[in-house]
């Protein structure tokens, strides 16, 4: 026997089909519906405009199905421009958020404009200050910054060649409850990679003073102190491959960059691409090369800030691709694909963490209770969408314990029609459950 969820579902699709059916052909022609861009495939990264910019001050998207290009953040709109760069960008799709840290600047009068970690929506309206000076000092640069979405929690390294650096943690929903990382050793922490399925942090390092090797090293995100050496050397970015268990990692040279994977234990090193340029600006500087992967398409996307592009290809280092040319500095760069962050996506092998069961009554009168269950704890983000594919309520938006959950949905204030829920994990894509509202 079918449950009621399943039942009353079947009856709404039957009754309503005209109308369902009216709103995805309407979704399908409205291509600028926040609900149609959910699938859109987004690479964003910090670079400039102006080119005799040698740092990065703008940050840029580009939609790969579209070909547009879009400026959504620059500094100079931001506060005090003059040396003022913007450093390292990621993306948080289940709350629609850009995150970006900012190295700060000099006003005319010669005063120092203190560092900060910004964010804004994922258009890059409304930027607003995440966090402020006190929370790195009056020397300390924020540096990379990665988002662990399953603990609600944003990681940052941060550079300084005058006092000890470290890792740190605050709260997406709480940022003033920051917490300071100890590692072993004074040195400029870089790049930051997490493996939250096994609770891990990479991260790169580079000693000032030249009294600690540079390299690649990993901790426990419960002990940073306990950490050790995956490889050694100098290295720019790094990224994980989690369906291959793999760490990737870039360093350019003058005149090539050069992209080498091993284990996440640092065995069986391979150099796996080897992409050679010439020209380019001799002023402009190769540290800030960087490199993201799309774990579900299998692909490594990369910058070269001499050359000006970005590239892509197969994460065993074939078929390589040029995206994008004629860039400014193109530095930082961050994925979001079919509305998903790919720095964290989950093991294909692994099943669906999200079981529905069901959205009942449906069509809805006065209020509805949508049922799921999870495989393990999960955040999970609960939406609302009208008939233009406007986003006009949510339900919630937390961590949800492993097994059966329930929420209601009071629509007061909503007319009668057509409507979407929508169902966000931080494990998972998106899923979608069309309802009615009939008073």
């Amino acid at each position: 026997m079918p449950g009621r969820g399943a039942y009353n579902l079947h009856y709404a699709m039957n009754r309503y089909y005209p109308a369902i059916l009216l709103l995805a052909l309407t979704l399908a022609a409205l291509g600028e519906a926040h609900f149609a861009h959910a699938q859109d495939r987004y690479i964003y990264w910090i670079g400039a405009i102006q080119a005799e910019e040698t740092r990065g001050n703008t940050i840029f998207r580009y939609a790969l199905d579209a070909g547009a290009l879009d400026t959504l953040v620059q500094a100079k709109d931001l506060g005090p421009e003059e040396k003022r760069y913007l450093f390292y960008v990621t993306v948080d799709t289940l709350h629609r958020h850009i995150y970006w840290t900012d190295s700060g600047g000099t006003f005319p009068n010669g005063d120092h404009y203190l560092s900060s970690i910004m964010r804004a929506s994922l258009d890059g309206d409304n930027p607003e200050l995440f966090l402020g000076a006190a929370a790195f000092g009056t020397f300390a640069i924020p540096t990379d910054i990665e988002l662990d979405l399953v603990e609600g929690a944003v990681y940052w390294g941060e550079a300084s060649n005058c006092f000890d650096s470290a890792l740190n943690r605050t709260e997406l929903d709480n940022p003033s409850q920051q917490v300071s990382l100890p590692v072993n050793g004074d040195y400029s922490v870089s790049g930051i990679a997490l493996d939250t399925r096994n609770r891990m942090i990479y991260w790169t390092n580079y000693d000032w003073e030249n009294q600690i090797p540079d390299g690649i090293l990993r901790a426990p995100l419960t002990d940073t102190v306990s950490d050790e050496y995956v490889v050694t050397g100098r290295v720019y970015d790094i990224a994980l491959a989690h369906t291959l268990s793999k760490i990737y990692w870039i360093v350019c040279e003058r005149s090539r960059c050069i992209i080498r994977r091993a284990n996440l234990d640092g065995t069986e090193v391979e150099e796996v691409i080897v992409s050679e340029f010439s020209g380019g600006n001799p002023d402009i500087s190769n540290n800030d090369s960087a490199l993201a992967i799309d774990n579900r398409g299998q692909k490594i996307y990369w910058t070269q800030p001499r050359e000006g592009t970005i590239r892509s290809a197969n994460l065993d280092g074939t078929e390589v691709e040029l995206i994008l040319s004629g860039l400014v500095v193109p530095g930082s760069i961050a994925l979001s694909f079919g509305g998903v962050s790919t720095a964290l996506e989950p093991v294909k092998e692994i099943p669906d963490p999200v079981e529905l069961h069901g959205f009942y009554p449906n069509p809805v009168e006065d209020s509805a209770t949508f049922e799921f269950a999870l495989t393990a704890p999960t955040y999970v983000t609960l939406e609302i969408y009208d008939q233009l594919g406007r986003r006009v309520e949510v339900l919630a938006s937390r961590m949800y314990p492993h097994g059966r959950s329930s929420v209601a949905w009071y629509p007061t204030g909503h007319a009668n029609g057509v409507y979407f829920l929508r169902l966000i994990s931080s494990d998972n894509g998106p899923k979608v459950i069309p309802l009615v509202l009939r008073r």
